[in-house]
């Protein structure tokens, strides 16, 4: 009963703000000003109920886990009034849409420190569909693969701090996803290398058994969950390789072109000149 308290919080929060629009009752501003206080207000409560558990006597009881619930609500209310304000009203942009969705599903995996599991889950979840609710007319795929490095970042620390395996290969998996947009358009080799090369160095520290950061590694045993996570890197960017062509690639260098029988040799002027029999 307590799962679906919580549900019912969080699903109303949303249609709360739905009916506001529907019904005319106040302006813009106030509708999302009243979301965020909403989400917040859920938040508070939560942090409150969770130090106070002792005395309400809820800690032995984890299924009913009513702080964790409260949060999962604020959270959802907290995204549901960000992308309001950016895709309903216009007040905020594109960038800085990305930039508050990106915050608050930072703070969701924060909280997952104290709450449990099922926060990662919407946290990670929020984090990464959050650029697919935010739409510009010029993708800018530098900021989108700085942002997911930041994400897949904290869902990896996350993971190797609490061992929630499950949480680094579902990160992983977005981020053979984000490898896709844009990988057949022509100069966006550098982007995505950046992309590929940051998580599969975050995951060779962080989920890799034995590695500087990363588990305990058992002996004589291939840990299977780290395995396939860098190999999905390999594949993503195998799949980068393959959707810029020769003429894309991360240097911008020309390698299409067949190369002259003679060959060149280059002067400190800069100028080239046919080289000497």
């Amino acid at each position: 009963m307590v799962w679906v308290g919580g549900l019912a919080l969080a699903l109303g929060a949303i249609f709360l703000v739905r009916y506001s629009i529907e019904q005319g009752f106040v302006g813009p501003g106030v509708r999302v000003t009243l979301g965020a206080l909403l989400a917040t207000a859920l938040i508070v409560a939560a942090e409150w109920l969770r130090r106070q558990e002792r005395r309400f006597g809820t800690t032995g009881v984890p299924a009913a886990h009513i702080p964790s619930i409260l949060t999962a609500a604020g959270t959802t209310a907290a995204y549901a009034t960000a992308f309001a304000a950016y895709a309903v009203y216009g007040f905020l942009g594109p960038e800085t849409a990305s930039l508050l969705l990106g915050l608050v599903a930072l703070t969701t995996l924060a909280a997952a420190l104290l709450h449990g599991p099922a926060l990662a889950a919407l946290g990670l979840i929020g984090a990464e569909v959050a650029p697919l609710l935010v739409t510009a007319d010029t993708p800018n795929y530098w900021a989108l693969y700085v942002y997911l490095a930041v994400v897949t970042a904290a869902s990896f620390v996350l993971a190797r701090a609490r061992l929630w395996r499950w949480l680094a290969i579902t990160a992983v998996a977005f981020a053979l996803f984000w490898t896709l947009p844009g990988v057949d358009l022509a100069g966006l080799a550098a982007p995505h290398l950046l992309h590929v090369t940051v998580g599969f160095a975050l995951a060779a520290l962080l989920i890799v058994p034995g590695s500087l950061f990363g588990p305990v590694a058992a002996p004589g045993r291939v840990d299977g969950i780290s395995s396939a996570g860098t190999s999905a890197y390999v594949v993503a960017a195998a799949l980068g390789g393959l959707g810029n062509g020769p003429d894309d690639g991360p240097l911008g260098s020309d390698y299409s072109q067949p190369r002259s029988p003679k060959a060149e040799r280059s002067t400190p002027g800069g100028a080239y000149h046919p080289a000497e029999p």
